[in-house]
């Protein structure tokens, strides 16, 4: 069982921003010989988008945990301690999104999302995707460096 845990819960920025880091990330090496300070500003700005990504280090020796913000390795956000974790919980939600003005659609999808349940606290967000499979494995592998048990909420 390890000491820390730090793993990233969901990027910061939203997938068309990620796309756009990396194209920006790509132009600046192209136009580095030709335009520096440009290519500088987009480099920095396509790391940025890229990388930047909402984090939770947990402690499990000294017994705190910290959500924070990972923005060019700095971390913004606060440690907490908790008394005991008791277990790993995942639901299943059904979402639903209407677009346009006129003609109205509608796109409807399932997510599933985790937490960590926390001893007289409020649960701690874990993470979140479209499919079941690859959020059980991290909550396997988390589970079993903290020693807890997943239980289904659905």
């Amino acid at each position: 069982m390890k000491n820390k845990i730090d793993f990233s819960t969901q990027p910061y920025f939203p997938y068309h921003f990620v796309v756009l880091g990396v194209v920006f990330f790509l132009v600046s090496i192209l136009i580095s010989l030709m335009k520096t300070i440009v290519a500088a500003i987009l480099f920095v700005f396509g790391i940025i988008f890229i990388t930047t990504n909402y984090r939770l280090t947990i402690d499990v020796k000294d017994k705190w945990y910290k959500e924070h913000l990972w923005l060019l390795g700095f971390k913004i956000g606060k440690a907490k301690p908790y008394q005991k974790i008791e277990h790993i919980y995942f639901n299943k939600l059904r979402r639903e999104t209407e677009y346009g003005f006129v003609a109205r659609l509608t796109s409807r999808k399932v997510i599933y999302q985790g937490y960590l349940k926390v001893a007289d606290d409020e649960p701690i967000f874990i993470g979140e995707s479209t499919k079941e499979e690859p959020l059980l494995k991290k909550g396997e592998k988390l589970a079993k460096n903290l020693g807890v048990e997943i239980r289904k909420n659905y």
